[in-house]
């Protein structure tokens, strides 16, 4: 069945191909490498040259991925290796996360790649396929069963479509019409459940260029903030390309989100600045030293995603540039509070804009935020924002400060689509590592 799209091979509770082989060089030419940064996160396979498909359980928002394609073996640089930006994230409308029902992802990248002997794209399906039919699934997934064993070349493993009837005496009535399963009922060979790309429709339309709705780095229907009132805020690049928000808690250290790292080398960060169109005397652009992730940051669910940026020389205080102090206590639900950031101000295109953006959102109870994120929302995070929707920070503005009676309480960590109904946005809890905050600087 080699040639049509079956299946988007990306492990989710079992990331792993155990029992299957190394793949002749570039013989999954559509095979695609999905990376968060520069860390490992999905599978996806090639459709054209600027659409992907993946699973929508791997969505996250697109400044925070990249692809390669044409990619074999990870540990060298290969010549064949593209590497693209991900614009845009479309999951299929009816996914359903505790179901996986419907675990479909369209990604859009930038610029087109380029197809070659070692690239190419892969076919829709003509038709659903039969059970029997020998499948061959790809991906750089743990190898073992025990887990830890990533390896540096694409794994290959060939198994056959099972029946309906067998997959359901396995998993019962988690199976749904969209899915099917592969395998081997005897075990000893597997990789993590396939699911069914039977939604031909909604993938047409949308490489189509027909509709989709970028998730993207913003802050929504917020408002201009009054020049230099959040003189703790940081605006950082790295190699000169916008990068995240952050706040200053002392001469020569900034907190920000370990979702935000990159290595120190190329990263600037840019105080006392309000409008970035144009120099207003007030900048203090400083080189960053060191950056410490949280040691338990999860770049699964984002769980501890705080990282604390040393300057390569302390910050001048005046009235542009000043620190903001950490809480002295955790946030009560009901508080109203401040996000401020440079993200996109639009849902649908690009539109950054020069002028720092604030918005007003109040803290919203835990019991809330479990609701609205039952499986990834922790003690060390808390949600903000409006249950109708319309009001949102994301991404881009991501690491940046949520300020409360005068305390950072908050870092811009993640959230699903922006300024979307009963999803409001999360945020870290910096009470709970005030004592990690000081370890560090003291340390260091």
């Amino acid at each position: 069945m080699e040639g049509d799209v079956v299946s988007a091979v990306s492990c989710y509770r079992d990331d792993k191909i155990v029992g299957g082989y190394e793949c002749i060089p570039h013989s999954v030419p559509y095979q695609v490498y999905m990376r968060r940064y520069q860390s490992p996160w999905c599978g996806a396979s090639l459709l054209n040259s600027q659409w992907i498909l993946s699973a929508a359980h791997c969505f996250l928002r697109p400044s925070l991925l990249n692809v390669w394609i044409g990619a074999h073996d990870l540990s060298v640089s290969e010549d064949s290796r593209q590497s693209r930006r991900v614009i845009r994230a479309v999951r299929h409308p009816g996914y359903d996360h505790r179901t996986t029902d419907n675990d479909i992802m369209l990604l859009k990248v930038a610029p087109p790649v380029q197809f070659n002997e070692k690239v190419q794209p892969l076919q829709m399906p003509s038709s659903c396929a039969s059970n029997g039919t020998e499948c061959r699934v790809a991906g750089w997934g743990d190898t073992v069963h025990d887990g830890g064993q990533f390896p540096d070349r694409l794994q290959c493993l060939d198994v056959p479509i099972l029946s309906d009837t067998e997959c359901e005496s396995s998993y019962g009535d988690a199976i749904t019409p969209n899915m099917f399963c592969a395998g081997f009922l005897e075990g000893g060979k597997e990789t993590c459940q396939v699911t069914a790309l039977g939604k031909s429709s909604f993938i047409t339309e949308l490489t189509g260029a027909a509709v989709a709705a970028p998730v993207d780095e913003k802050i929504i229907n917020g408002h201009e903030c009054y020049a230099h009132s959040q003189p703790w805020q940081v605006f950082l690049t790295y190699n000169g390309y916008r990068w995240c928000g952050g706040s200053l808690i002392d001469h020569q250290w900034i907190v920000s989100a370990a979702h935000c790292y990159q290595p120190p080398s190329i990263l600037k960060a840019h105080l006392g600045e309000h409008d970035l169109g144009y120099y207003e005397g007030t900048e203090q652009r400083i080189p960053v030293a060191k950056a410490f992730a949280h040691p338990d940051y999860n770049r699964v669910n984002l769980n501890n995603d705080i990282m604390l940026l040393k300057l390569a020389y302390p910050a001048r205080l005046d009235q542009y540039v000043r620190l903001i102090p950490l809480p002295s206590q955790c946030p009560r639900a009901g508080t109203q509070c401040i996000t401020s950031g440079w993200g996109n101000l639009v849902t649908n295109g690009v539109k950054y804009p020069n002028a720092l953006q604030c918005l007003n959102q109040p803290i919203l109870p835990d019991a809330d935020c479990r609701r609205a994120y039952p499986p990834y929302f922790t003690d060390n995070m808390f949600c903000s924002g409006y249950w109708e929707g319309g009001q949102s920070t994301c991404q881009g503005d991501s690491g940046g400060p949520v300020v409360c009676d005068g305390e950072l309480q908050g870092i811009t960590s993640w959230g699903y689509d922006c300024a979307m109904k009963n999803h409001p946005s999360v945020f870290v809890k910096v009470c709970n590592y005030n004592q990690w905050i000081q370890e560090i600087i003291a340390a260091n």
